[in-house]
């Protein structure tokens, strides 16, 4: 199962980005629209947190079926509106894919921090994010 496969970011058609560097996307549409015309902040979000699961997903792909995610926490900011397709791209933030896989190997566990950016249709800095997640290996 992969981000695109839960109901939500279906709903908010979120789809893999075509431009280079960035992972996903959402077309502009008007039903994503708040009261001032601009995107919603719950959908720049959202993209956010799928491109982060999407994030760890890529990294990770040896251990997907083996340790269980739960974003434990996150740090955002609203840099500006969004009035056209926003799309997000993501990066380790203090720490490397092999620090992470060292600590699920010997500890079982890890906390990996994830920061994504979004940016409009002009590549304009709209919201940045940390967002923490605990993994842990399922136990067999």
């Amino acid at each position: 199962m992969t981000p695109l496969d839960l109901k939500l970011n279906q709903i908010l058609n979120v789809l893999p980005s075509q431009k280079p560097g960035f992972i996903y996307t959402i077309p502009f549409t008007p039903n994503l629209l708040n009261h001032f015309n601009s995107v919603h902040a719950a959908v720049i979000f959202s993209l956010a947190e799928a491109t982060s699961a999407q994030f760890l997903l890529q990294n990770f792909e040896a251990f997907q079926h083996e340790f269980i995610p739960l974003l434990r926490s996150t740090q955002t900011k609203y840099k500006q509106p969004a009035f056209s397709a926003i799309y997000a791209k993501a990066e380790f933030k203090n720490t490397s894919k092999e620090l992470v896989i060292t600590d699920l190997q010997t500890k079982k566990r890890a906390l990996v921090t994830i920061s994504v950016t979004v940016h409009d249709e002009e590549e304009k800095l709209v919201f940045t994010s940390e967002l923490e997640w605990f993994l842990t290996l399922k136990t067999k």
